[in-house]
Formats: C-alpha cells, sequence, structure tokens
C-alpha cells in the first residue's frame, strides 16, 4: 500500500497468504513511526508475528537483491543485532544488547537521564534576589 493509504484490517495477512510479498516501512518526514511499530500495527491487524519480522529483514533485503549479505542470522552475513528482554513487536519490550559490525554497543545498562530540557527551572523556594 502507498504511504497514506488504508487497509482493510486483516488484508494484509490474506495478500500474505494467498502468496503476495509483505515488506513493511515506516514512513517518511517527522510524523514517521519507528519500523518496529509499524510491524506491530501489521500484526494488530491480523499479520503473524513471524511473517511482521520477515517483512522488516528477510523480504525488504530479498527485494533490495542484497539478501545475500543482510536480512537473516546466517553464518558469513553482516549483521547489526538487538536482543530484546521481550518480543521484539511488544510494547513493553526493551533492547536488552544491542551489536553493530560486531562491537556491543548497548550492554542493556539504564543511561543516565539526559535534561528534558535545556535549562533548568528556578527554585521556586529559594530567596528572591532583587534587581534595582
Amino acid at each position: 500500500l502507498r504511504d497514506n493509504a488504508y487497509a482493510a484490517p486483516g488484508s494484509t495477512e490474506l495478500w500474505a497468504e494467498g502468496g503476495g510479498t509483505v515488506a513493511i516501512q515506516t514512513g517518511q518526514g517527522l510524523g514517521a513511526w519507528p519500523l518496529v511499530r509499524e510491524a506491530s500495527f501489521a500484526v494488530r491487524y491480523g499479520l503473524s508475528r513471524e511473517r511482521a519480522l520477515e517483512a522488516v529483514t528477510s523480504v525488504p533485503a530479498e527485494i533490495l537483491g542484497v539478501s545475500d549479505r543482510v536480512g537473516s542470522l546466517k553464518e558469513g552475513l553482516d549483521a547489526d543485532i538487538v536482543v530484546w528482554n521481550l518480543h521484539p513487536l511488544s510494547v513493553f519490550s526493551q533492547p536488552d544488547s544491542v551489536y553493530v559490525a560486531g562491537k556491543l554497543l548497548h550492554d542493556g545498562t539504564p543511561k543516565k537521564k539526559k535534561p528534558t530540557a535545556d535549562f533548568v527551572a528556578p527554585d521556586r523556594n529559594a530567596p528572591r534576589k532583587t534587581r534595582l
């Protein structure tokens, strides 16, 4: 389907069952959802979890003609891997570890929270300094 097109619930699974190729992509621009979320929507409307994972990994690699290098976990292929604490399509899942080009980039330990703003709100209980 094109961006901004709406499918009837279950139509993606029917397409896949009928032998159609199903690949999932994100939208474009600031309002685009993360790829995992797009795949979760497909599952919500009837696509199996297995087919949804294939639709964001091996199927796009086959479509793009790069499945000899990426798209699945096989010896000799390039792989950036995320190990999840739950099923990757669960809204509650968090990455346990992330490997890129064979190097561990994230080990699951919580990072220090970044400030949510670029300024610090004044302490309302602090004595005020008056300027003249």
